[in-house]
């Protein structure tokens, strides 16, 4: 099952109707005072110059959690 608010991969949801609801969204909660923090990835060519194993073992002494880290893990495997 997918999230609701994914847009990636979804017929009729591109990224930009993602970031159009994304700043609607931080506007409103702006306009309400309220705080909202964001967490954005961007994988594309991130890991072509880092060793996998050292990222996963510098990801787990930071304290990310195992599911995450084996998660990213898994998403590196076989690729370079």
């Amino acid at each position: 099952m997918l999230f609701r608010n994914q847009h990636g991969f979804r017929k009729n949801r591109s990224c930009e109707k993602q970031l159009i609801e994304f700043v609607t969204d931080l506007s409103n909660e702006l306009d309400r005072g309220v705080q909202t923090d964001a967490c954005i990835l961007d994988f594309s060519k991130a890991f072509d110059n880092v060793n996998h194993q050292t990222l996963l073992l510098k990801l787990a002494n930071l304290g990310i959690s195992f599911q995450v880290t084996a998660w990213i893990g898994a998403f590196l495997t076989d690729r370079v």
